[in-house]
């Protein structure tokens, strides 16, 4: 038996996800920014350096601001 990891498309187009996406007022775009964040943060942290970042919902917050 192979096992894969779920992709970010596939957990995004859980029918689940979806709902409590919607319910907390969090879009799949957000989602997406946050993952790209998170990557490049990574990319430039050392391993003994947390990254941390708001929630997707406060993300969004923040953009409409600046």
């Amino acid at each position: 038996m192979i096992h894969s990891e779920t992709t970010l498309d596939e957990l995004l187009n859980e029918p689940i996800i979806r709902k409590v996406m919607a319910r907390d007022g969090v879009r799949t775009n957000d989602i997406r920014a946050l993952m790209n964040e998170i990557s490049g943060r990574a990319r430039h942290a050392t391993h003994n350096e947390a990254i941390l970042l708001p929630p997707p919902g406060q993300m969004r917050m923040m953009e409409r601001r600046a």
